[in-house]
């Protein structure tokens, strides 16, 4: 029996609409890896911090204190 380990999946796509999370225990190696998904959930974004993140993507922001 091997030990298991849990993993916090982070995401957001280029829609920023917010972060995807899904937290996942995996055991076993290899082959016989398996896994079980513990929890998962969206959070939105602001409004503001997405439009932030989109200013980002158009590179329309140009000093450290914007980005």
């Amino acid at each position: 029996m091997s030990a298991s380990r849990l993993i916090l999946g982070l995401h957001s796509g280029t829609s920023v609409d917010g972060i995807d999370l899904i937290l996942t225990r995996f055991s076993g190696f290899g082959k016989n890896t398996k896994h079980c998904i513990i929890a998962e959930d969206t959070l939105p974004f602001p409004a503001k911090t997405r439009k932030r993140f989109l200013a980002l993507q158009r590179n329309t922001l140009h000093t450290k204190r914007e980005i």
